[in-house]
């Protein structure tokens, strides 16, 4: 072990003394050494740090000291827009006071986030000659206006408001709309910050501008998004892959062709904007056609599914249009901004012809649909892992991909080496700091339905209004589907419990109301699994509907049903475990919380693969007895009670907030 590691988290050590009641963690301490031991010998390793271990702390100091004293510049990405406030708002900062070294960081963001003063005047020019859509985004751009002339960084996280889609979307940095070319003469609020990135010693970032800057380097063969690093910290490595796919993949919708024909009418090209708009809406009707049809199944299988002969064609002539006009532009400006019309223009028509070819075999092809009923043309890459070892981790001297899930069936990390394509390096599981034989019961109650039949929402509803009644609420229900939140939310409303559904309003909201109401209840789908963090008596019992299998549409799992025999033991399961240890991860967040854990589903139990599950699970009690939960929580009570008498309430004195 590096000498600076017990210098900095032995008692009497560098956190010690700036932090109350701090108590060395051995989870922590490992986690640091493991990355200490990484970065010094230029080799990668898979970390899994369980909630509570520290995580972000112990994986910093390790980072800082090798940044300042190796001369090394530092990445740290994150999945999470929550993890990334808190590392550049709380845990850095917090580093800067507690560590003897000096060190700078930067957050840099991806373009969407960052105000473009040039778009913000073609916007100006264009609304003064076409008027606003509505009052509502009227008064959300002028105030943008006016924070314009205000603000240095140009982040739309400074805003005291929440800006409208349509505006944000038509005024910021989009990398679609960026020519490129006068950013670094003009006040390009992209530009300062990836300046400021440039000259920092360790740089925050989302896995999306980690894969943008990835893409551009090997187009390119230059550092063009992100500075050169040497050592990356992965977080919430779990969902890299995924994240990957998404990012790699594409949606085209008939909003983004009919955008096209706006910019045309606007050079007087009214009858090809014309024809563009209705090549579109015909060929959008035939996607709708084919998708509620026999013939569609998860996602595309024929090649030319629809027609597209006519909005090709249409596209084709909204090519010639622009190159005729860049070749006759008066000014470079002009020229820029013309060449960005034929750039979005070629885009959606070369990822149309793709879709319609199934041009690429690596990539899935499917039709999208959001919430509000609209279609999108959709294709991602199936396989990341090559791709990710070839531009990521064989060009980076140390990279640590750490989790609190990782690993699947115990202590196996196969799965997210397939997944990431990481095959070299070493392995840690963290030991928690949490003592789950005592802190956690785990109930799966004797159902007499089981997950696919009609009846097993309402039982699971009966189930729930008893466990509500018993212990007052304090309860979130993790579903697998929307169907079952809302079957189970229209049985258990009005039972003299507050209801919370995902869907009223936003989920930070929804989160704060059920943290400050201790006898509500709160019922959430997939975003509700990860990422919500609720210490204390307010989730005293989190109940799980079904275990977290992908859903059968799900078009990358069609993909790998059909080309691997053996896709459920190889993807399915891992998939479905990693989601409920997240899931599960909901539940304890401090060593003094105790609580509650119900899987309805008794595959859990009487399926071979079951097993696997159970040993991906922390070790505690179980029981098949709902009223057991009465008497594990008034037993938990009473030792808390007495525990609180004899050395006072102990919480834990965490300078940060695990995810």
């Amino acid at each position: 072990m590096s000498a600076y590691i017990n210098e900095v988290f032995d008692p009497g050590g560098c956190l010690s003394q700036h932090l109350d009641e701090y108590e060395s963690r051995p989870g922590q301490v490992q986690l640091a050494t493991t990355v200490d031991r990484a970065f010094s010998s230029d080799e990668h390793v898979l970390v899994e740090g369980p909630p509570g271990s520290g995580k972000s702390i112990g994986a910093l100091v390790p980072a800082v000291y090798h940044a300042v004293n190796c001369h090394k510049r530092v990445l740290v990405v994150t999945a999470s827009i929550l993890l990334q406030e808190q590392l550049v708002n709380k845990d850095l900062p917090f580093l800067e006071k507690a560590l003897p070294w000096e060190y700078s960081f930067a957050l840099v963001k991806g373009r969407s986030n960052y105000l473009c003063p040039d778009r913000l005047r073609e916007d100006m020019v264009e609304r003064m000659e076409t008027g606003t859509p509505d009052a509502e985004q009227g008064d959300h751009f002028r105030a943008i206006c006016e924070w314009s002339k205000v603000t240095s960084t140009g982040d739309v996280s400074e805003l005291p408001f929440t800006p409208h889609p349509g505006v944000w979307r038509r005024v910021c940095g989009d990398g679609d709309e960026c020519d490129g070319q006068r950013c670094e003469e003009s006040a390009c609020y992209v530009w300062k910050a990836r300046e400021a990135a440039h000259k920092a010693d360790i740089v925050v970032c989302n896995y999306h501008l980690l894969f943008s800057h990835l893409k551009v380097r090997a187009d390119l063969g230059r550092d063009m998004i992100l500075p050169p690093f040497d050592l990356a910290i992965l977080d919430e490595g779990h969902a890299m892959a995924d994240i990957a796919r998404d990012f790699f993949g594409y949606r085209v919708t008939e909003f983004a062709i009919r955008r096209l024909g706006r910019a045309l009418i606007r050079e007087g090209q009214r009858d090809l904007a014309k024809e563009i708009r209705n090549a579109s809406r015909t060929f959008f009707a035939a996607a709708r056609k084919y998708k509620d049809s026999d013939q569609y199944h998860a996602r595309i299988r024929d090649v030319n599914f629809i027609p597209g002969d006519r909005i090709l064609a249409a596209l084709k002539s909204h090519q010639v249009f622009w190159k005729v006009r860049k070749a006759s532009a008066t000014s470079d400006d002009q020229a820029r901004r013309v060449a960005r019309r034929l750039a979005l223009g070629q885009s959606v028509k070369q990822r149309l012809s793709d879709v319609l070819k199934l041009k690429d075999k690596n990539c899935v092809y499917w039709i999208d649909e959001d919430d509000q009923g609209r279609l999108a043309l959709a294709g991602k890459p199936v396989d990341v892992a090559g791709y990710l070892n070839r531009e990521l981790f064989d060009r980076t001297q140390s990279a640590v991909v750490t989790s609190a899930t990782l690993t699947t069936g115990g202590r196996n990390f196969g799965f997210i080496r397939n997944q990431i394509g990481l095959h070299t390096g070493q392995e840690c599981v963290v030991q928690s700091p949490f003592n789950f034989p005592e802190q956690a019961l785990l109930v799966i109650p004797e159902m007499a339905t089981d997950p696919a039949s009609p009846s097993f929402t309402g039982e699971i509803a009966l189930e729930t209004t008893r466990i509500l009644d018993m212990i007052g609420g304090k309860c979130l229900g993790l579903f697998t589907s929307y169907k079952n939140m809302h079957a189970v939310h229209e049985r258990i409303a009005g039972n003299g419990h507050r209801i919370l559904m995902q869907g009223e309003q936003p989920r930070s909201t929804l989160v704060k109301i059920f943290k400050e109401d201790l006898h509500s209840v709160l019922l959430g789908t997939t975003s509700f699994w990860t990422g919500v963090d609720i210490p204390g008596e307010a989730l005293t019992c989190l109940l799980i509907d079904k275990l977290p299998f992908p859903t059968p549409d799900d078009p990358i799992m069609d993909v790998l049903r059909e080309q691997d025999p053996q896709h459920f033991i190889k993807h399915f399961i891992p998939r479905a475990v990693i989601a409920l240890r997240q899931g599960f991860g909901r539940l304890i967040r401090t060593r003094s919380d105790v609580g509650v854990v119900v899987i309805f589903d008794t595959r859990i139990l009487s399926k071979p693969y079951g097993k696997i599950f159970l040993r991906s699970l922390p070790d505690c009690r179980t029981s098949r007895q709902v009223d057991s939960i009465r008497r594990f929580l008034g037993q938990a009570r009473n030792d808390r009670d007495t525990q609180t008498i004899l050395k006072g309430d102990a919480h834990d004195p965490d300078p940060e907030a695990e995810s």
